[in-house]
């Protein structure tokens, strides 16, 4: 096919010798190096080969996507494992004869699904529908197994033991009335005994039952959900994830995604005091299910997101999601341009970081993107406040939107800010289009990277 020339205006920010992202009108996208001598506001001309826009992804966020990408994710026989365990914790109680009853099916079942469905809709809030029903699924039934058949054999002991704190704590506020208050005590005794008598049952019930029933599932699940979280990182490996594929070490694309991800390190490298090595390097080949469109020719920047392992999932499975918290810049989703700043964010703790790449085997994940950064705002301090330009207001069309803004840059000190690196951040996950995952691990400075 014949080649076709493309224009390219150099954006804000960036400087000769930075990879910068366009898009031409038939929708291909091109990459390409800013030439040396080249500055904000020039334009380049860049030669590349039109090709036909790729399909749409049936992905679409919903549930039905995530059902989809989930059977991608899931083995027949994994399914039937996880229906196994949920029947087995089913049936025992009933073969047990622990089952009958309203009491006893509250306590013995309902308790322990209800926190399941919590559990599962708080990550997929948080996390995607992807990280729901794969990791806290699974999490939820093996924890149902071990609680509700354990149920069984710890209900008697729970309620005789709850019955003796319970008769204890009675007779101990009696004596305590009568200590302090003499006959006055004798009377306000009598009403504890009362009180005793008419509800001691129940706050067995309630202790023995569904707040032990609650408390033990709960407890078993987080043992579950971390092991999953930690533990299973080689088993649910990046290749596994829909659209993922692992690029060859010895391809061209790899030794030219390997230079980029380097030389992004080399500007900022004088403000660390460690390196990063490429274990691999994975080609994301499709965007996220939220992207409408990839970023404009204006604002198309190669910039780096680190993330543990499994957020990185649900990010690659499900797109980008604004955090539940603000950030030093309010809730946005978070870009450097050097992937050493990126590092700090692919474990949960420097202990973390420390600890589980020598553990699992596996390093810490940056996600490469291209993020449309449009008309950005400059921040020298802190401002959590802030949440994005609402373009659609009333009142910013009313005002011209004055002030508009599509992203912020957090300035370094350097430029009278309060950072080491700057950071980029941006308010709407259509502004970014997710391209590559790095797997990287940490070296001591003077360590061969390659």
């Amino acid at each position: 096919m014949a080649k076709a020339s493309l224009n390219v205006t150099i954006p804000p920010g960036m400087k000769a010798g930075q990879e910068i992202q366009a898009v031409s009108p038939d929708g291909t996208v091109v990459q390409a190096t800013i030439p040396k001598g080249m500055k904000p506001g020039q334009t380049f001309q860049v030669q590349y080969t039109p090709v036909a826009p790729s399909a749409p992804s049936s992905g679409n966020g919903s549930g039905f996507g995530a059902g989809t990408r989930l059977c991608e994710m899931y083995s027949g026989g994994d399914l039937m494992i996880l229906a196994a365990l949920v029947v087995v914790g089913f049936a025992l109680p009933v073969l047990l004869k622990n089952g009958g009853g309203l009491l006893n099916f509250l306590s013995t079942y309902v308790v322990p699904i209800v926190c399941a469905g919590l559990a599962i809709a708080y990550d997929w809030d948080t996390k995607g529908p992807t990280v729901a029903l794969k990791s806290t699924l699974a999490a939820a039934a093996i924890a149902w197994l071990i609680v509700v058949p354990l149920g069984v054999v710890t209900h008697s002991l729970l309620h005789y033991f709850t019955s003796v704190l319970l008769v204890a704590s009675c007779l101990a506020l009696c004596f305590a009335a009568l200590v302090s208050f003499g006959v006055a005590g004798g009377f306000l005794a009598f009403l504890i005994m009362i009180l005793f008598v008419m509800f001691g049952g129940v706050l067995t019930w309630l202790i023995s039952g569904p707040l032990g029933t609650a408390v033990a599932f709960m407890g078993a699940f987080f043992c579950m959900r971390v092991f999953f979280s930690l533990l299973s990182r080689g088993p649910l490996h990046p290749a596994t994830w829909p659209d993922v594929n692992v690029v060859k070490p010895e391809s061209e694309e790899y030794r030219t995604q390997s230079d980029s991800f380097l030389s992004s390190c080399e500007p900022w490298a004088h403000k660390y005091d460690f390196d990063l090595r490429i274990k691999k390097i994975y080609r994301i080949d499709r965007a996220a299910p939220n992207q409408s469109q990839a970023p404009s020719a204006e604002g198309g920047r190669q910039l780096f997101h680190g993330t543990p392992w499994e957020a990185a999932m649900g990010i690659v499975c499900d797109g980008f999601r604004l955090p539940q918290h603000p950030g030093m810049f309010g809730r946005g989703i978070y870009f450097a341009d050097c992937p050493l700043k990126s590092w700090r964010y692919c474990f949960q703790s420097k202990s973390m970081a420390e600890t589980l790449p020598r553990l699992t085997g596996t390093g810490g994940y940056i996600l490469m993107c291209w993020v449309d950064l449009g008309k950005t705002r400059q921040e020298k301090e802190a401002k959590p406040e802030l949440k994005g330009y609402n373009r659609s207001s009333w009142m910013n069309w009313f005002t011209g939107h004055r002030h508009a803004y599509d992203s912020v840059q957090g300035l370094t000190e350097e430029d009278g800010g309060a950072l080491r690196v700057p950071e980029y951040i941006v308010y709407d996950p259509k502004q970014v289009r997710l391209a590559y995952l790095f797997e990287v691990e940490k070296l001591d400075r003077g360590q061969p990277v390659a």
